[in-house]
């Protein structure tokens, strides 16, 4: 399955590629049901920009950094303070182990860019997530 492609118009999507396989979330979160349900949403607070996209599949991608403005980001393996990123299936979370984030756009509503990065689980299982986009505007 094609990734819906790169934009900055809003088109509410977060996707990319997991291990080969197409991962896709769209849609705004439901509003009421809370952050990090299903569709794709962000927050900024502070400086901190929280990224989620998650489906029905009971797949997330979660990528948090410290933002400063429009550039890239390394991602590292501190799930406690960002930079980092971590995929969740139903049975395992891979915390990044290394990758990075790109913000190329946003005009205070509208957020877009690219990310990428290998995950590690518990168990020492790694994950590939690559190709990964995202445009989401905000509620």
């Amino acid at each position: 399955m094609a990734l819906p492609g790169a934009t900055h118009t809003g088109q509410n999507v977060v996707a990319c590629y997991v291990n080969g396989n197409a991962f896709i979330a769209s849609g705004h979160m439901p509003t009421g049901m809370g952050f990090f349900n299903w569709g794709d949403d962000y927050f900024i607070y502070d400086s901190l920009l929280a990224i989620e996209g998650s489906n029905w599949n009971n797949e997330s991608i979660h990528l948090s950094i410290k933002f400063t403005g429009l550039g890239t980001y390394n991602l590292t393996q501190n799930n406690s303070q960002p930079p980092f990123a971590y995929y969740q299936d139903t049975g395992s979370a891979f915390s990044s182990i290394n990758g990075s984030v790109t913000i190329s756009y946003y005009d205070g509503n509208i957020l877009a860019g690219k990310f990428a990065f290998d995950g590690k689980s518990a168990s020492g299982s790694i994950v590939h997530v690559t190709n990964g986009e995202f445009d989401i505007a905000g509620k």
